[in-house]
Protein backbone atom coordinates (compact mmCIF):
# COMPACT_ATOMS: atom_id res chain seq x y z
CA UNK A 1 0.00 0.00 0.00
CA UNK A 2 2.86 2.29 0.87
CA UNK A 3 4.44 1.52 -2.48
CA UNK A 4 1.17 2.30 -4.24
CA UNK A 5 0.95 5.60 -2.38
CA UNK A 6 4.50 6.45 -3.36
CA UNK A 7 3.82 5.58 -7.00
CA UNK A 8 0.72 7.76 -6.99
CA UNK A 9 2.69 10.62 -5.47
CA UNK A 10 5.34 10.20 -8.15
CA UNK A 11 2.66 10.24 -10.82
CA UNK A 12 1.23 13.43 -9.31
CA UNK A 13 4.67 15.02 -9.30
CA UNK A 14 5.23 14.00 -12.91
CA UNK A 15 1.83 15.43 -13.81
CA UNK A 16 2.71 18.69 -12.07
CA UNK A 17 5.99 18.80 -14.00
CA UNK A 18 4.09 18.19 -17.21
CA UNK A 19 1.67 20.97 -16.33
CA UNK A 20 4.52 23.34 -15.53
CA UNK A 21 6.22 22.49 -18.82
CA UNK A 22 2.93 23.05 -20.62
CA UNK A 23 2.58 26.42 -18.88
CA UNK A 24 6.07 27.36 -19.99
CA UNK A 25 5.20 26.33 -23.53
CA UNK A 26 2.00 28.42 -23.36
CA UNK A 27 4.09 31.40 -22.23
CA UNK A 28 6.47 30.84 -25.15
CA UNK A 29 3.52 30.60 -27.53
CA UNK A 30 2.10 33.85 -26.08
CA UNK A 31 5.45 35.58 -26.63
CA UNK A 32 5.50 34.26 -30.21
CA UNK A 33 1.94 35.53 -30.64
CA UNK A 34 3.01 38.98 -29.39
CA UNK A 35 5.89 38.98 -31.86
CA UNK A 36 3.47 38.01 -34.61
CA UNK A 37 1.11 40.82 -33.51
CA UNK A 38 4.00 43.29 -33.76
CA UNK A 39 4.76 41.93 -37.20
CA UNK A 40 1.08 42.34 -38.10
CA UNK A 41 1.13 45.95 -36.84
CA UNK A 42 4.21 46.65 -38.93
CA UNK A 43 2.47 45.07 -41.90
CA UNK A 44 -0.59 47.31 -41.31
CA UNK A 45 1.67 50.36 -41.22
CA UNK A 46 3.25 49.18 -44.43
CA UNK A 47 -0.26 48.73 -45.87
CA UNK A 48 -1.12 52.33 -44.97
CA UNK A 49 2.04 53.55 -46.66
CA UNK A 50 1.32 51.27 -49.62
CA UNK A 51 -2.12 52.83 -49.97
CA UNK A 52 -0.51 56.20 -50.78
CA UNK A 53 2.22 54.75 -53.01
CA UNK A 54 1.73 53.25 -56.50
CA UNK A 55 2.60 49.76 -57.83
CA UNK A 56 2.40 47.99 -54.43
CA UNK A 57 -1.08 46.44 -54.50
CA UNK A 58 0.10 42.93 -55.49
CA UNK A 59 2.76 42.82 -52.74
CA UNK A 60 0.29 44.02 -50.09
CA UNK A 61 -2.22 41.38 -51.22
CA UNK A 62 0.43 38.68 -50.94
CA UNK A 63 1.44 39.90 -47.47
CA UNK A 64 -2.19 39.98 -46.35
CA UNK A 65 -2.71 36.42 -47.57
CA UNK A 66 0.48 35.24 -45.83
CA UNK A 67 -0.57 36.98 -42.60
CA UNK A 68 -3.99 35.33 -42.76
CA UNK A 69 -2.33 31.93 -43.24
CA UNK A 70 -0.04 32.57 -40.28
CA UNK A 71 -2.97 33.61 -38.11
CA UNK A 72 -4.72 30.40 -39.07
CA UNK A 73 -1.58 28.45 -38.12
CA UNK A 74 -1.45 30.24 -34.76
CA UNK A 75 -5.08 29.34 -34.18
CA UNK A 76 -4.32 25.72 -35.02
CA UNK A 77 -1.35 25.80 -32.58
CA UNK A 78 -3.60 27.15 -29.86
CA UNK A 79 -6.12 24.41 -30.58
CA UNK A 80 -3.35 21.79 -30.37
CA UNK A 81 -2.18 23.25 -27.04
CA UNK A 82 -5.72 23.16 -25.72
CA UNK A 83 -5.97 19.54 -26.84
CA UNK A 84 -2.69 18.80 -25.00
CA UNK A 85 -4.06 20.38 -21.84
CA UNK A 86 -7.22 18.32 -22.13
CA UNK A 87 -5.13 15.18 -22.71
CA UNK A 88 -3.02 15.96 -19.65
CA UNK A 89 -6.22 16.34 -17.65
CA UNK A 90 -7.33 12.99 -18.98
CA UNK A 91 -3.88 11.56 -18.01
CA UNK A 92 -4.53 12.73 -14.45
CA UNK A 93 -7.84 10.90 -14.32
CA UNK A 94 -6.58 7.66 -15.95
CA UNK A 95 -4.15 5.35 -14.16
CA UNK A 96 -4.17 2.35 -16.46
CA UNK A 97 -1.05 1.39 -18.36
CA UNK A 98 -2.88 1.00 -21.62
CA UNK A 99 -4.32 4.48 -21.43
CA UNK A 100 -0.88 5.86 -20.62
CA UNK A 101 0.67 4.06 -23.60
CA UNK A 102 -2.08 5.31 -25.93
CA UNK A 103 -1.75 8.80 -24.54
CA UNK A 104 2.03 8.52 -24.94
CA UNK A 105 1.61 7.61 -28.59
CA UNK A 106 -0.91 10.41 -29.07
CA UNK A 107 1.44 12.85 -27.36
CA UNK A 108 4.32 11.72 -29.55
CA UNK A 109 2.18 12.09 -32.68
CA UNK A 110 0.97 15.50 -31.53
CA UNK A 111 4.56 16.50 -30.79
CA UNK A 112 5.62 15.38 -34.26
CA UNK A 113 2.74 17.35 -35.74
CA UNK A 114 3.74 20.37 -33.67
CA UNK A 115 7.33 19.99 -34.82
CA UNK A 116 6.12 19.92 -38.42
CA UNK A 117 3.93 22.94 -37.70
CA UNK A 118 6.87 24.72 -36.09
CA UNK A 119 9.01 23.95 -39.13
CA UNK A 120 6.30 25.24 -41.43
CA UNK A 121 6.00 28.28 -39.17
CA UNK A 122 9.75 28.84 -39.40
CA UNK A 123 9.59 28.59 -43.19
CA UNK A 124 6.63 30.97 -43.29
CA UNK A 125 8.46 33.34 -40.95
CA UNK A 126 11.43 33.27 -43.30
CA UNK A 127 9.14 34.01 -46.23
CA UNK A 128 7.53 36.77 -44.17
CA UNK A 129 10.97 38.21 -43.43
CA UNK A 130 11.84 38.15 -47.10
CA UNK A 131 8.53 39.78 -48.04
CA UNK A 132 9.00 42.36 -45.27
CA UNK A 133 12.46 43.11 -46.60
CA UNK A 134 11.05 43.53 -50.10
CA UNK A 135 8.22 45.74 -48.87
CA UNK A 136 10.59 47.77 -46.72
CA UNK A 137 12.93 48.15 -49.66
CA UNK A 138 10.02 49.58 -51.68
CA UNK A 139 7.94 51.33 -48.98
CA UNK A 140 8.28 52.51 -45.39
CA UNK A 141 6.70 55.04 -43.00
CA UNK A 142 9.77 57.22 -43.48
CA UNK A 143 9.00 57.22 -47.17
CA UNK A 144 5.46 58.33 -46.31
CA UNK A 145 6.91 61.22 -44.30
CA UNK A 146 9.10 62.13 -47.25
CA UNK A 147 6.07 61.97 -49.49
CA UNK A 148 4.18 64.27 -47.10
CA UNK A 149 7.08 66.74 -47.19
CA UNK A 150 7.11 66.57 -50.96
CA UNK A 151 3.35 67.11 -51.03
CA UNK A 152 3.70 70.15 -48.74
CA UNK A 153 6.38 71.61 -51.04
CA UNK A 154 4.13 70.89 -54.01
CA UNK A 155 1.26 72.66 -52.22
CA UNK A 156 3.49 75.71 -51.69
CA UNK A 157 4.41 75.67 -55.36
CA UNK A 158 0.73 75.37 -56.28
CA UNK A 159 -0.01 78.41 -54.08
CA UNK A 160 2.70 80.35 -55.89
CA UNK A 161 1.30 79.21 -59.22
CA UNK A 162 -2.22 80.30 -58.16
CA UNK A 163 -0.86 83.74 -57.20
CA UNK A 164 0.77 83.97 -60.60
CA UNK A 165 -2.48 82.85 -62.21
CA UNK A 166 -4.33 85.63 -60.33
CA UNK A 167 -1.79 88.17 -61.60
CA UNK A 168 -2.26 86.82 -65.10
CA UNK A 169 -6.04 87.02 -64.61
CA UNK A 170 -5.65 90.71 -63.77
CA UNK A 171 -3.52 91.06 -66.89
CA UNK A 172 -6.23 89.34 -68.92
CA UNK A 173 -8.87 91.74 -67.51
CA UNK A 174 -6.73 94.72 -68.48
CA UNK A 175 -6.22 93.21 -71.93
CA UNK A 176 -10.01 92.74 -72.23
CA UNK A 177 -10.49 96.43 -71.42
CA UNK A 178 -7.93 97.18 -74.12
CA UNK A 179 -9.93 94.93 -76.46
CA UNK A 180 -13.09 96.96 -75.80
CA UNK A 181 -11.26 100.12 -76.86
CA UNK A 182 -9.19 98.74 -79.73
CA UNK A 183 -10.71 95.25 -80.48
CA UNK A 184 -7.35 93.65 -81.22
CA UNK A 185 -6.28 91.36 -78.34
CA UNK A 186 -7.13 87.59 -77.71
CA UNK A 187 -7.35 85.50 -74.51
CA UNK A 188 -4.93 83.37 -72.32
CA UNK A 189 -4.87 80.42 -69.70
CA UNK A 190 -3.06 78.99 -66.57
CA UNK A 191 0.09 76.87 -65.73
CA UNK A 192 3.69 77.74 -66.46
CA UNK A 193 3.94 76.45 -70.03
CA UNK A 194 0.59 77.98 -70.94
CA UNK A 195 1.69 81.20 -69.21
CA UNK A 196 4.76 81.34 -71.40
CA UNK A 197 2.61 80.80 -74.48
CA UNK A 198 0.20 83.51 -73.33
CA UNK A 199 3.13 85.85 -72.72
CA UNK A 200 4.36 85.21 -76.24
CA UNK A 201 0.86 85.91 -77.55
CA UNK A 202 0.73 89.12 -75.54
CA UNK A 203 4.08 90.18 -76.95
CA UNK A 204 2.70 89.60 -80.43
CA UNK A 205 -0.38 91.59 -79.46
CA UNK A 206 1.80 94.44 -78.22
CA UNK A 207 3.67 94.33 -81.51
CA UNK A 208 0.36 94.49 -83.39
CA UNK A 209 -0.66 97.42 -81.18
CA UNK A 210 2.59 99.18 -82.01
CA UNK A 211 1.95 98.55 -85.71
CA UNK A 212 -1.55 99.98 -85.35
CA UNK A 213 -0.09 102.99 -83.56
CA UNK A 214 2.36 103.50 -86.39
CA UNK A 215 -0.52 103.29 -88.86
CA UNK A 216 -2.44 105.82 -86.78
CA UNK A 217 0.57 108.15 -86.80
CA UNK A 218 0.84 107.80 -90.57
CA UNK A 219 -2.89 108.52 -90.94
CA UNK A 220 -2.53 111.58 -88.72
CA UNK A 221 0.32 112.79 -90.91
CA UNK A 222 -1.91 112.27 -93.94
CA UNK A 223 -4.71 114.17 -92.20
CA UNK A 224 -2.34 117.05 -91.51
CA UNK A 225 -1.27 117.13 -95.16
CA UNK A 226 -4.83 116.77 -96.61
CA UNK A 227 -7.14 119.85 -96.63
CA UNK A 228 -10.09 118.41 -98.59
CA UNK A 229 -13.19 116.88 -96.95
CA UNK A 230 -13.54 113.97 -99.35
CA UNK A 231 -11.01 111.78 -97.47
CA UNK A 232 -12.53 112.54 -94.01
CA UNK A 233 -15.74 110.54 -93.58
CA UNK A 234 -16.30 111.60 -89.99
CA UNK A 235 -16.72 115.26 -90.99
CA UNK A 236 -19.84 114.42 -93.00
CA UNK A 237 -21.87 113.81 -89.85
CA UNK A 238 -20.75 117.09 -88.34
CA UNK A 239 -21.52 119.02 -91.52
CA UNK A 240 -25.03 117.61 -91.95
CA UNK A 241 -26.50 120.39 -89.82
CA UNK A 242 -24.78 123.07 -91.88
CA UNK A 243 -25.90 121.29 -95.05
CA UNK A 244 -29.50 121.28 -93.82
CA UNK A 245 -29.28 125.05 -93.30
CA UNK A 246 -27.89 125.38 -96.78
CA UNK A 247 -30.73 123.25 -98.15
CA UNK A 248 -33.19 125.63 -96.50
CA UNK A 249 -31.44 128.52 -98.20
CA UNK A 250 -31.53 126.67 -101.52
CA UNK A 251 -35.28 126.08 -101.11
CA UNK A 252 -35.72 129.80 -100.53
CA UNK A 253 -33.73 130.43 -103.72
CA UNK A 254 -35.95 127.94 -105.52
CA UNK A 255 -39.04 129.80 -104.35
CA UNK A 256 -37.56 133.05 -105.61
CA UNK A 257 -36.79 131.41 -108.94
CA UNK A 258 -40.35 130.08 -109.06
CA UNK A 259 -41.59 133.62 -108.60
CA UNK A 260 -39.28 134.73 -111.39
CA UNK A 261 -40.65 131.94 -113.54
CA UNK A 262 -44.22 133.04 -112.91
CA UNK A 263 -43.30 136.61 -113.74
CA UNK A 264 -41.65 135.43 -116.92
CA UNK A 265 -44.82 133.51 -117.84
CA UNK A 266 -46.80 136.69 -117.34
CA UNK A 267 -44.31 138.45 -119.57
CA UNK A 268 -44.83 135.71 -122.13
CA UNK A 269 -48.58 136.27 -122.05
CA UNK A 270 -48.07 139.95 -122.57
CA UNK A 271 -45.62 139.20 -125.36
CA UNK A 272 -48.12 136.94 -127.10
CA UNK A 273 -50.60 139.88 -127.14
CA UNK A 274 -48.09 142.06 -129.01
CA UNK A 275 -47.91 141.95 -132.84
CA UNK A 276 -45.16 139.87 -134.42
CA UNK A 277 -44.42 142.27 -137.25
CA UNK A 278 -42.02 144.63 -135.62
CA UNK A 279 -38.40 143.91 -135.02
CA UNK A 280 -38.59 145.23 -131.48
CA UNK A 281 -41.15 142.64 -130.45
CA UNK A 282 -39.00 139.92 -131.98
CA UNK A 283 -36.02 141.17 -130.05
CA UNK A 284 -38.12 141.23 -126.87
CA UNK A 285 -39.32 137.69 -127.50
CA UNK A 286 -35.76 136.55 -128.10
CA UNK A 287 -34.67 138.20 -124.90
CA UNK A 288 -37.57 136.56 -123.05
CA UNK A 289 -36.58 133.18 -124.46
CA UNK A 290 -33.03 133.76 -123.35
CA UNK A 291 -34.31 134.66 -119.89
CA UNK A 292 -36.42 131.50 -119.83
CA UNK A 293 -33.39 129.48 -120.81
CA UNK A 294 -31.43 131.20 -118.09
CA UNK A 295 -34.19 130.39 -115.57
CA UNK A 296 -34.17 126.75 -116.70
CA UNK A 297 -30.41 126.64 -116.37
CA UNK A 298 -30.75 128.14 -112.90
CA UNK A 299 -33.33 125.46 -111.99
CA UNK A 300 -31.04 122.71 -113.27
CA UNK A 301 -28.15 124.18 -111.33
CA UNK A 302 -30.33 124.31 -108.19
CA UNK A 303 -31.25 120.62 -108.69
CA UNK A 304 -27.59 119.74 -109.08
CA UNK A 305 -26.88 121.75 -105.94
CA UNK A 306 -29.51 119.74 -104.03
CA UNK A 307 -28.09 116.42 -105.24
CA UNK A 308 -24.58 117.47 -104.30
CA UNK A 309 -25.78 118.60 -100.89
CA UNK A 310 -27.47 115.20 -100.40
CA UNK A 311 -24.22 113.48 -101.28
CA UNK A 312 -22.38 115.69 -98.74
CA UNK A 313 -19.72 116.87 -101.09
CA UNK A 314 -19.07 120.21 -99.50
CA UNK A 315 -16.08 121.16 -101.58
CA UNK A 316 -17.81 120.50 -104.89
CA UNK A 317 -20.99 122.26 -103.70
CA UNK A 318 -18.96 125.38 -102.88
CA UNK A 319 -17.34 125.28 -106.29
CA UNK A 320 -20.77 124.88 -107.95
CA UNK A 321 -22.13 127.80 -105.95
CA UNK A 322 -19.21 129.92 -107.04
CA UNK A 323 -19.75 128.84 -110.66
CA UNK A 324 -23.47 129.59 -110.38
CA UNK A 325 -22.64 132.95 -108.88
CA UNK A 326 -20.42 133.72 -111.84
CA UNK A 327 -23.11 132.51 -114.25
CA UNK A 328 -25.74 134.64 -112.50
CA UNK A 329 -23.47 137.66 -112.64
CA UNK A 330 -22.89 137.06 -116.34
CA UNK A 331 -26.63 136.62 -116.98
CA UNK A 332 -27.35 139.79 -115.01
CA UNK A 333 -24.79 141.67 -117.06
CA UNK A 334 -26.40 140.35 -120.24
CA UNK A 335 -29.84 141.35 -118.99
CA UNK A 336 -28.63 144.82 -118.09
CA UNK A 337 -27.18 145.17 -121.58
CA UNK A 338 -30.48 143.98 -123.05
CA UNK A 339 -32.43 146.41 -120.86
CA UNK A 340 -30.22 149.30 -121.90
CA UNK A 341 -30.68 148.34 -125.54
CA UNK A 342 -34.43 148.14 -125.05
CA UNK A 343 -34.45 151.53 -123.37
CA UNK A 344 -32.57 153.00 -126.30
CA UNK A 345 -35.05 151.43 -128.70
CA UNK A 346 -37.92 152.84 -126.66
CA UNK A 347 -36.36 156.25 -126.77
CA UNK A 348 -36.05 155.97 -130.53
CA UNK A 349 -39.68 154.84 -130.75
CA UNK A 350 -40.80 157.74 -128.62
CA UNK A 351 -38.91 160.15 -130.82
CA UNK A 352 -40.49 158.60 -133.90
CA UNK A 353 -43.91 158.80 -132.28
CA UNK A 354 -43.42 162.46 -131.49
CA UNK A 355 -42.34 163.12 -135.06
CA UNK A 356 -45.38 161.24 -136.29
CA UNK A 357 -47.61 163.24 -134.01
CA UNK A 358 -46.13 166.41 -135.32
CA UNK A 359 -46.69 165.24 -138.86
CA UNK A 360 -50.20 164.05 -137.96
CA UNK A 361 -51.05 167.42 -136.55
CA UNK A 362 -50.08 169.13 -139.86
CA UNK A 363 -52.01 166.62 -142.03
CA UNK A 364 -55.81 166.79 -142.67
CA UNK A 365 -58.15 164.43 -140.80
CA UNK A 366 -60.32 163.41 -143.75
CA UNK A 367 -57.93 161.20 -145.58
CA UNK A 368 -57.70 157.50 -145.05
CA UNK A 369 -53.96 157.68 -144.71
CA UNK A 370 -54.29 159.81 -141.66
CA UNK A 371 -56.68 157.31 -140.15
CA UNK A 372 -54.33 154.48 -140.91
CA UNK A 373 -51.47 156.42 -139.46
CA UNK A 374 -53.46 157.22 -136.38
CA UNK A 375 -54.39 153.60 -135.96
CA UNK A 376 -50.81 152.55 -136.41
CA UNK A 377 -49.71 155.23 -133.97
CA UNK A 378 -52.24 154.03 -131.46
CA UNK A 379 -51.03 150.51 -131.87
CA UNK A 380 -47.46 151.64 -131.50
CA UNK A 381 -48.36 153.66 -128.44
CA UNK A 382 -50.01 150.61 -126.97
CA UNK A 383 -46.93 148.58 -127.82
CA UNK A 384 -44.74 151.24 -126.26
CA UNK A 385 -46.88 151.26 -123.13
CA UNK A 386 -46.73 147.50 -122.90
CA UNK A 387 -43.00 147.60 -123.48
CA UNK A 388 -42.63 150.27 -120.83
CA UNK A 389 -44.60 148.12 -118.41
CA UNK A 390 -42.47 145.12 -119.29
CA UNK A 391 -39.35 147.21 -118.84
CA UNK A 392 -40.60 148.36 -115.46
CA UNK A 393 -41.23 144.77 -114.48
CA UNK A 394 -37.85 143.77 -115.81
CA UNK A 395 -36.15 146.56 -113.90
CA UNK A 396 -37.98 145.50 -110.76
CA UNK A 397 -37.02 141.89 -111.37
CA UNK A 398 -33.44 142.97 -112.03
CA UNK A 399 -33.45 144.89 -108.77
CA UNK A 400 -34.81 141.83 -106.99
CA UNK A 401 -32.24 139.62 -108.69
CA UNK A 402 -29.49 142.06 -107.72
CA UNK A 403 -30.69 142.08 -104.13
CA UNK A 404 -30.90 138.27 -104.12
CA UNK A 405 -27.46 138.08 -105.73
CA UNK A 406 -26.04 140.38 -103.10
CA UNK A 407 -27.64 138.27 -100.37
CA UNK A 408 -26.33 135.12 -102.03
CA UNK A 409 -22.86 136.66 -102.22
CA UNK A 410 -23.02 137.60 -98.55
CA UNK A 411 -24.26 134.11 -97.64
CA UNK A 412 -21.60 132.49 -99.80
CA UNK A 413 -18.84 134.53 -98.19
CA UNK A 414 -20.18 133.75 -94.71
CA UNK A 415 -20.53 130.08 -95.64
CA UNK A 416 -17.00 129.99 -96.98
CA UNK A 417 -15.70 131.58 -93.80
CA UNK A 418 -17.72 129.19 -91.62
CA UNK A 419 -16.59 126.26 -93.73
CA UNK A 420 -12.94 127.21 -93.36
CA UNK A 421 -13.38 127.75 -89.62
CA UNK A 422 -15.15 124.40 -89.28
CA UNK A 423 -12.41 122.73 -91.27
CA UNK A 424 -9.70 124.21 -89.10
CA UNK A 425 -11.53 123.55 -85.82
CA UNK A 426 -12.48 119.99 -86.75
CA UNK A 427 -8.99 119.22 -87.93
CA UNK A 428 -7.53 120.66 -84.73
CA UNK A 429 -9.99 118.68 -82.60
CA UNK A 430 -9.25 115.50 -84.51
CA UNK A 431 -5.54 116.09 -84.21
CA UNK A 432 -5.92 116.65 -80.47
CA UNK A 433 -8.06 113.53 -80.08
CA UNK A 434 -5.63 111.49 -82.13
CA UNK A 435 -2.66 112.79 -80.12
CA UNK A 436 -4.50 112.04 -76.86
CA UNK A 437 -5.46 108.55 -78.03
CA UNK A 438 -1.89 107.99 -79.20
CA UNK A 439 -0.47 109.10 -75.87
CA UNK A 440 -2.98 106.95 -73.96
CA UNK A 441 -2.21 103.96 -76.17
CA UNK A 442 1.51 104.46 -75.69
CA UNK A 443 1.01 104.69 -71.92
CA UNK A 444 -1.09 101.51 -71.92
CA UNK A 445 1.49 99.75 -74.07
CA UNK A 446 4.22 100.79 -71.65
CA UNK A 447 2.12 99.51 -68.74
CA UNK A 448 1.58 96.19 -70.51
CA UNK A 449 5.29 95.98 -71.28
CA UNK A 450 6.15 96.57 -67.64
CA UNK A 451 3.57 94.00 -66.53
CA UNK A 452 4.90 91.49 -69.05
CA UNK A 453 8.48 92.08 -67.95
CA UNK A 454 7.43 91.62 -64.31
CA UNK A 455 5.59 88.39 -65.13
CA UNK A 456 8.59 87.12 -67.09
CA UNK A 457 10.82 87.99 -64.16
CA UNK A 458 8.46 86.20 -61.76
CA UNK A 459 8.43 83.13 -63.98
CA UNK A 460 12.21 83.13 -64.21
CA UNK A 461 12.43 83.45 -60.41
CA UNK A 462 9.98 80.59 -60.06
CA UNK A 463 12.00 78.41 -62.40
CA UNK A 464 15.18 79.24 -60.49
CA UNK A 465 13.50 78.44 -57.17
CA UNK A 466 12.16 75.18 -58.52
CA UNK A 467 15.61 74.23 -59.78
CA UNK A 468 17.18 75.20 -56.44
CA UNK A 469 14.61 73.17 -54.54
CA UNK A 470 15.20 70.23 -56.84
CA UNK A 471 18.97 70.49 -56.28
CA UNK A 472 18.35 70.79 -52.51
CA UNK A 473 15.92 67.89 -52.40
CA UNK A 474 17.96 65.47 -54.48
CA UNK A 475 20.83 64.99 -51.95
CA UNK A 476 18.34 64.93 -49.06
CA UNK A 477 16.29 62.35 -50.88
CA UNK A 478 19.36 60.21 -51.61
CA UNK A 479 20.49 60.47 -47.96
CA UNK A 480 17.03 59.55 -46.72
CA UNK A 481 16.98 56.58 -49.09
CA UNK A 482 20.37 55.43 -47.79
CA UNK A 483 19.22 55.85 -44.18
CA UNK A 484 16.04 53.94 -44.95
CA UNK A 485 18.04 51.13 -46.50
CA UNK A 486 20.33 50.97 -43.46
CA UNK A 487 17.35 50.99 -41.08
CA UNK A 488 15.62 48.30 -43.12
CA UNK A 489 18.73 46.13 -43.02
CA UNK A 490 19.03 46.61 -39.25
CA UNK A 491 15.35 45.81 -38.71
CA UNK A 492 15.65 42.76 -40.94
CA UNK A 493 18.66 41.59 -38.94
CA UNK A 494 16.80 42.11 -35.67
CA UNK A 495 13.77 40.26 -36.98
CA UNK A 496 15.93 37.37 -38.19
CA UNK A 497 17.68 37.20 -34.82
CA UNK A 498 14.39 37.29 -32.91
CA UNK A 499 12.87 34.67 -35.15
CA UNK A 500 15.96 32.45 -34.87
CA UNK A 501 15.88 32.80 -31.09
CA UNK A 502 12.18 31.96 -31.03
CA UNK A 503 12.77 28.94 -33.26
CA UNK A 504 15.66 27.72 -31.08
CA UNK A 505 13.55 28.21 -27.95
CA UNK A 506 10.71 26.24 -29.51
CA UNK A 507 13.11 23.45 -30.49
CA UNK A 508 14.58 23.40 -26.97
CA UNK A 509 11.11 23.29 -25.44
CA UNK A 510 10.10 20.48 -27.77
CA UNK A 511 13.24 18.51 -26.87
CA UNK A 512 12.68 19.11 -23.18
CA UNK A 513 9.09 17.99 -23.44
CA UNK A 514 10.16 14.91 -25.37
CA UNK A 515 12.79 14.07 -22.74
CA UNK A 516 10.36 14.67 -19.89
CA UNK A 517 7.75 12.53 -21.59
CA UNK A 518 10.34 9.76 -22.08
CA UNK A 519 11.38 9.99 -18.40
CA UNK A 520 7.78 10.02 -17.29
CA UNK A 521 7.01 6.99 -19.43
CA UNK A 522 10.06 5.18 -18.02
CA UNK A 523 9.20 6.04 -14.45
CA UNK A 524 5.60 5.06 -15.03
CA UNK A 525 6.71 1.75 -16.56
CA UNK A 526 9.15 1.08 -13.72
CA UNK A 527 6.52 1.92 -11.13
CA UNK A 528 4.04 -0.34 -12.85
CA UNK A 529 6.67 -3.14 -13.02
CA UNK A 530 7.45 -2.67 -9.34
CA UNK A 531 3.77 -2.78 -8.51
CA UNK A 532 3.33 -5.92 -10.56
CA UNK A 533 6.35 -7.53 -8.89
CA UNK A 534 5.13 -6.57 -5.44
CA UNK A 535 1.74 -8.01 -6.22
CA UNK A 536 3.39 -11.19 -7.49
CA UNK A 537 5.53 -11.51 -4.38
CA UNK A 538 2.48 -11.03 -2.21
CA UNK A 539 0.58 -13.71 -4.09
CA UNK A 540 3.46 -16.24 -3.83
CA UNK A 541 3.61 -16.52 0.01
CA UNK A 542 -0.15 -16.72 0.13
CA UNK A 543 -0.10 -19.67 -2.24
CA UNK A 544 2.74 -21.31 -0.31
CA UNK A 545 0.86 -20.80 2.90
CA UNK A 546 -2.14 -22.42 1.38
Amino acid sequence: MEHNGSSQSDMAAEMEQLQSSLMEREIMVASIEEELKQANEEMEELRKTNCCLPDSTEETARLQNSLKEKENLMKSLEEVLNQLIEEMAQVKSTNSHKDLMAEKEQLQNSLKEKENQVKSLEEELKQLKEEMAQVKSTNSPDMAAMMEQLQSSLMEREIKVTSLEEELQQLNEEMEEMRKTNCCLPDSTAETEQLQNSLKEKENQVKSLEEELNQLIEEMAQVKSINSHEDLIAEKEQQQNSLKEREIKVTSLEEELQQLKEEMEELRKTNFSLPDSTEETEQLQNSLKEKENQVKSLEEEVKQLKEEMAQVKSTNSHEDLIAEKAQLQNSLMEREIEVTSLEEELKQLKEEMEELRKTNCSLPDSTEETEQLQNSLREKENQVKSLEEELKQLTEEMAQVKSTNSEIEIQLTSLEKEHQQLKEEELLEKLREAEESQSSLQAECEQYRTVLTETERMLKDLQKRVKKEEFAWKPKFSLSEKQLRVERLEKDKKLTKDLDQAATKLQQLLRATQEQLAKETRTAASTQICAVLSRATKRRPDSAFR
